[in-house]
Formats: structure tokens, sequence, C-alpha cells
């Protein structure tokens, strides 16, 4: 796991292995994104299977296995950490390399990272780029003038710190 994420996901700090030059970034709660989960295992080949760590300290909290039902697995899992008084979010990896999530509290943005070498990764991008995630180009513009509104939810320093750190 450290090879992949190398310290807590706190954004807009690069926590990730340089390896994944395709980001994505949204602001949604993982904890509670069931239907999102849905998606992502339709559009992930059958044999995939993902690892789910807290954002706290990365330690394995879980696995989502090619035959389970993820949305089940991951209220599963956040009902455990609520039950230890844990209220970080999660972070989730899929078992090709190809693509990872990760977020510090349900409430901040998170990214959605990718190898566009890895197949699997490639693919996930394609299928999620225009799915209503904050794509690079549109952080870059907004740090140009043309999307103050993400200007105003975040501030200019937090996304110049995004595309220096992400906007490869």
């Amino acid at each position: 796991m450290t090879q992949l994420i190398h310290q807590p996901p706190i954004l807009p700090a690069r926590f990730i292995s340089p390896d994944f030059n395709l980001a994505l970034f949204f602001d949604f709660s993982l904890t509670s994104a069931g239907e999102f989960f849905n998606e992502l295992k339709a559009a992930l080949p059958r044999d995939e299977e993902a690892s789910v760590f807290n954002s706290r300290d990365l330690s394995t909290v879980g696995t989502l296995g090619k035959d389970e039902d993820w949305i089940g697995k991951i209220a599963l899992i956040v009902k455990s950490l609520e039950l230890e008084g844990e209220y970080h979010s999660l972070s989730v990896v899929g078992d090709s390399g190809g693509w990872l999530l990760a977020q510090e509290f349900p409430v901040s943005w998170g990214v959605f990272a990718f190898k566009k070498e890895n197949p699997v990764g490639r693919r996930l991008f394609e299928v999620f780029e225009n799915d209503g995630f904050i794509r690079c180009r549109d952080v870059k513009e907004a740090v140009g003038g043309s999307r103050p509104i993400l200007v105003n939810d975040v501030g200019m320093e937090f996304l110049e710190h995004l595309v220096r750190n992400y906007g490869g």
C-alpha cells in the first residue's frame, strides 16, 4: 500500500505514486457513495477486486471481492469504523494496480487516480472522465479565471496546489 499511497490522503498534497498519471477529483463521500460503487464495479473487469483502507493511518479495513455486494460491504466497513469512533474516510485500491480512490474525510475532496499505461486504469478514466468528476483541466481553467465557482468553493491556493501536484 505504501508504494501507492505514501501518506494519508490530504489534498491538495501529492500523496500517491507518480505512476498514477491521470486524476479526477470528487466532492462526494466515499463512505456513503453506494451508487458510485455500483457504477465502479460495473465498469471493472469481472475478476477485479479491491482493498479498502482507513484513510487516517492507511490500515487495511476490508476487501471488495469480485462476487460481493460492494455497496453492502462498504456499508459494513463504515459501520464497523464508526463503532470504533473512527470518522475518517476510505481509500480503495484496485488489485490490478491501475486505479485508486482516496479521501481524507467524508466532507473533503478526494482523488480518483489512474495509471494510463494500465488497461483497467485507462478504461476507468475514460468511463468516469465526463461523469460528474472534476477534471484536471477544470482545475486549470479555474486557476486561469474561467471557472470562478471552483475558486469560491475551495480557494485559489488549494486549486493552484492541485495543478502543481496533479495537473501534469
